[in-house]
C-alpha cells in the first residue's frame, strides 16, 4: 500500500501550502464573498492547512487518492478554522469557518466543482514533484 510513495520533501510541503492557499482563495470566490478580507483569510487559513495536511497529497499506489481525499477534507477543515480566526482576528471564531465553508462545499455544485477541481490538481501537481 505505501509503494511508490516518492520523497517527502520541504519543497513539496511549500507547494502544497502555496496551491491549496491560491485554492482556498478561488473556493471563496466561489462561495460568493468576493470581499477582500475573506479571500485573503481564506487563502491564509487554507495555506496553514494545506502545510498540515501537505504529507497527504501526490501518493502513489492503489490508495493514492485515498489519502489525497483525506488529505484535501482535512486541509479543508483546518483551513475553514483559521480563515474564520484570520477574518475575526479571534480564537473563537474557528468553528464559524467550518460552519460557512463545510455547508457551502457540501450544498453547491460550482463550489464543489471548484474544490474538487483545486484539489486534484493539487494531487496531481504533488504526484509530480514526489517522482
Amino acid at each position: 500500500m505505501l509503494k511508490d510513495q516518492g520523497e517527502f520533501t520541504p519543497e513539496l510541503a511549500a507547494a502544497v501550502a502555496a496551491m491549496t492557499g491560491l485554492g482556498g482563495a478561488a473556493v471563496a470566490l466561489a462561495i460568493g464573498l468576493p470581499e477582500a478580507g475573506f479571500v485573503h483569510a481564506a487563502a491564509k487559513g487554507a495555506a496553514l492547512g494545506g502545510l498540515g495536511a501537505s504529507g497527504l497529497f501526490g501518493r502513489g499506489g492503489e490508495y493514492g487518492w485515498v489519502w489525497a481525499l483525506a488529505g484535501a477534507v482535512l486541509a479543508t477543515l483546518i483551513g475553514a478554522a483559521l480563515g474564520a480566526v484570520f477574518l475575526e482576528d479571534d480564537l473563537q471564531a474557528a468553528p464559524l469557518g467550518l460552519v460557512l465553508v463545510v455547508p457551502a462545499i457540501l450544498g453547491e455544485p460550482t463550489v464543489m466543482a471548484v474544490w474538487g477541481c483545486v484539489m486534484g490538481a493539487i494531487h496531481h501537481g504533488a504526484r509530480h514533484m514526489r517522482r
